[in-house]
């Protein structure tokens, strides 16, 4: 090996080994060795055609002086701040003091003994041209060093979780949880509705019957092909998908922020594989909280990613390209979370479009972008384009991986642990009602987090987050102390759930124009401090001057202790979740009522805003805590309300009957007509031709009408769809059925099936393998069917068994 390549190999590690002490990720030596040979080379080619050979750096070093030269800038380089320079230009933090390197540079010369051949003015010009080229041939190895940085600040920002982090004293071990530990992924639906296929099918059924061919059972292998592939873990979004573009929409609480921040996290770690993703994928990931964008949407996107990185990730020197340089050949997974929360219509469709000129212009990068369905317009993005997909609810399995993982990650002890595992998922088990619940993540975490503390759970939705805030804002206190995070000098624990109240309504309603609420799900500190502040005042009668330290303090306890309001980067606030915005909201508009002593009150809320998406949830809440006779009197003004489109929409009537879902105790014993004048509109919908109708609203009935199961009006519902038999396709009939408390008979007469002679036995196959999952008989009777004369039955039994 010569002088020249050990030299290189030697200022390359100690280059690297400097690197390595900031980022984790190693570098390869051999990347800075032909950096810095190409410095080297191309400040002695630009001497060479410039300088005559007695007026070069270290004389003719062409002729015997090499060993001069290169002894030179091997120390010089070597030397503890020029190499800690080099560090600083490969990680985008500034450009040498060009001064300082001449006056290094002479001194290395002196040092040497080799003044007498050294041509000071052709000291700066050199090192200029070293460090131009340098810099030029580790450009992407400044951008992966730079990218190791921003992943740092990635996974740390979206794995941080302290929602359910409690310590108790004696029982768990006091440490934190990060999004991983207890992160169970979900399963997504190509967003094509099975009842919409088992509709149409059913009526090829019917049509073909007298004169079934190979092209019907052609057709079924499709169907099974189609239904095989409705589902996919939320994972292979990223590898499964046709499109790169894809629209992800999900329920209040069904995962969509913990999908796209384990995203972000498990890219940021380089852990691909758990992705399904190469290991030899080198992506970005860029998150963009929506609602945070909206606010500063006349920067643009990458501006704002700019800015977002810096003030908030406390990122610094990126280079202004960066993520430019990523998004260039494809190399980044773009994540828009949640669109809905743009809550003006004119506004989301705004930001919609600034969406699409984004991701139009990066064309080769995937993208993921997630909303609620309520929120979602199908114009806002083209379906060719995006593809869309939905998330599903928590299955059994995954309710239980997520109780395991919450358990396994919060008791020291084991044993101890796994008792309390255990006896959750039996709880769960035993209450269809909550179980339901289970199926939501964010519901799921509240459940766990309450069954700490409690021993039993409440059945009804609104009671959930009654005992939820219930537990974090007040029983907190008996397990953990506060020192030092709230010391209260005004504020009772009573007042602690109404300030809530009245932020939450605050935040609601802040911003609106033209009758419709903004998202200011984000609040500035000043803001919600000098809101707090005026309220504290008033409550407690106190000086302002007082109240503001209070608010100071109850802030900090919202924050740190509760968990319910969670900082948004520097100096921004928001609730953790928008459920708990609309819960709280509710509340406050029952105290109004109720303090005032006008129910008018509940009622003007509702006439404001029943046409408006962001309070659909405010709505069902509040009527769903109503008196019966109250609760009639605001379903009534619902399904009267004489919407726009009524005649085609059904809105107001779809609106109503969920607020009836609710199962409002009492309510049929005052106003009977209502309840059946719902039922008997919806079963209406349900038997009319889906081409007068349209099927997007018959499978909001369909969902609606099982939603009344383990309900008090689940017998009414069911009889009424019965005597309506005639007019409703079998498959939907039974899927009523299993829904509302007739799943044993409804499996019994398909085993029955099973054994008639006509050639569609093959469905009831297909439905028992959907029904009748841990059902001996239906596993033994599927297990016969693998015998069948009929090739179709044997393979719907096959699919149905596995």
């Amino acid at each position: 090996m010569d002088l020249l390549s050990v030299f290189l190999s030697r200022i390359a590690n100690v280059i690297v080994n400097k690197i390595s002490e900031e980022f984790i990720k190693k570098i390869n030596p051999s990347e800075i060795e032909k950096a810095i040979k190409a410095g080297i080379s191309k400040a002695n080619e630009v001497e060479n055609n410039e300088v005559e050979i007695n007026q070069r750096l270290l004389g003719d070093y062409c002729n015997n002086e090499v060993g001069k030269t290169i002894e030179v800038i091997q120390v010089f380089l070597e030397d503890d701040d020029i190499a800690n320079d080099l560090v600083k230009l490969i990680t985008n933090q500034k450009l040498p003091d060009m001064d300082y390197w001449v006056a290094k540079f002479k001194k290395v010369v002196e040092d040497k003994g080799y003044v007498e051949v050294l041509n000071e003015e052709r000291i700066l010009p050199w090192l200029t041209v070293f460090i131009k080229e340098f810099e030029e041939k580790t450009i992407a190895l400044k951008f992966r060093v730079a990218k190791q940085k921003y992943c740092q600040s990635i996974e740390k920002w979206y794995s941080h979780t302290d929602f359910g982090g409690i310590s108790v004293a004696g029982e768990e071990e006091k440490k934190s949880v990060t999004l991983p530990d207890i992160f169970v992924m979900p399963e997504v639906g190509i967003r094509k509705s099975q009842l919409d296929f088992d509709r149409s099918f059913r009526v090829r059924q019917l049509k073909d019957f007298e004169g079934i061919d190979g092209e019907f059972f052609a057709e079924e292998d499709r169907r099974r092909d189609d239904i095989s592939f409705s589902k996919i873990s939320g994972e292979e979004l990223l590898t499964k998908s046709q499109n790169k573009k894809i629209v992800l929409l999900g329920a209040p609480g069904s995962g969509k922020t913990s999908l796209m921040s384990y995203f972000a996290v498990i890219i940021a770690r380089n852990e691909m594989e758990k992705l399904g993703l190469s290991t030899e994928e080198d992506l970005l990931p860029i998150i963009i909280k929506i609602r945070q964008f909206e606010q500063n949407s006349d920067k643009g996107i990458l501006d704002f990613l700019r800015d977002f990185t810096k003030d908030k990730l406390g990122v610094e020197n990126l280079p202004q390209d960066f993520f430019e340089y990523w998004l260039r050949d494809g190399n980044a997974l773009i994540l828009l979370d949640g669109l809905d929360e743009v809550a003006e219509e004119s506004k989301r469709y705004q930001i919609a479009g600034d969406i699409r000129a984004f991701l139009s212009k990066h064309n080769e990068n995937r993208s993921i972008i997630t909303s609620r369905p309520a929120g979602y317009k199908q114009d806002f993005f083209d379906t060719q384009e995006f593809q869309q997909y939905q998330l599903q609810p928590f299955d059994e399995a995954k309710i239980e991986e997520f109780i395991h993982r919450w358990y396994d990650t919060r008791f020291q002890d084991k044993e101890e642990g796994s008792y309390r595992e255990e006896n959750l998922k039996k709880t769960i088990q035993q209450n269809s009602r909550i179980k339901v619940l289970a199926e939501n993540p964010l519901l799921l975490t509240i459940i766990a987090l309450i069954y700490r503390y409690q021993a039993y759970l409440p059945k009804q939705r609104y009671q959930l987050y009654e005992k939820t805030v219930e537990t974090l804002l007040l029983t907190w206190d008996k397990f953990k102390r506060i020192d030092g995070n709230f010391h209260r000098q005004y504020l009772d624990l009573d007042d602690l759930k109404r300030l809530m109240e009245r932020v939450a309504y605050w935040i609601h309603k802040e911003f609106e124009i033209d009758g419709k609420a903004t998202s200011v799900t984000v609040v500035e500190r000043d803001d919600l401090e000098e809101f707090l502040s005026k309220e504290i005042q008033v409550l407690k009668s106190i000086e302002l001057y007082q109240a503001r330290e209070e608010a100071k303090r109850f802030l900090l306890f919202i924050k740190n202790r509760t968990g319910l309001l969670n900082e948004q980067g520097k100096d921004y606030y928001s609730f953790v979740h928008k459920t708990f915005q609309e819960y709280f909201c509710a509340q406050e508009i029952l105290y109004q009522s109720d303090n005032e002593g006008e129910f008018g009150i509940v009622l003007t809320h509702i006439k404001d805003y029943i046409d408006n998406p962001n309070w659909r949830e405010v709505l069902l809440l509040l009527v769903a805590q109503l008196k019966p006779k109250k609760a009639a009197i605001a379903i009534r003004e619902i399904l009267h309300h004489g919407g726009k489109y009524e005649k085609w929409l059904h809105r107001d009537l779809l609106f109503a009957a969920s607020c009836l879902a609710e199962d409002i105790k009492g309510l049929k014993a005052v106003d009977k007509g209502l309840v059946e004048e719902i039922f008997e509109r919806l079963v209406e919908l349900e038997v009319t031709d889906s081409d007068k109708v349209g099927r997007e609203i018959q499978r909001e009935v369909f969902t609606i009408l099982c939603s009344f199961n383990e309900s008090q009006f689940e017998g009414e519902v069911l009889q009424l769809l019965k005597a309506n038999a005639e007019f409703i396709e079998e498959e939907i009939l039974d899927e009523y059925r299993v829904s509302l408390g007739e799943k044993d008979e409804v499996i019994n007469s398909l085993i029955l099936r099973l054994d008639d002679d006509d050639s569609l036995r093959f469905l009831a196959a297909y439905a028992l393998g959907r029904l009748g999952e841990k059902n001996e008989n239906v596993i033994n009777s599927l297990i016969q069917c693998l015998n069948d004369d009929d090739i179709h039955v044997r393979n719907s039994a096959a699919y149905a068994l596995g």
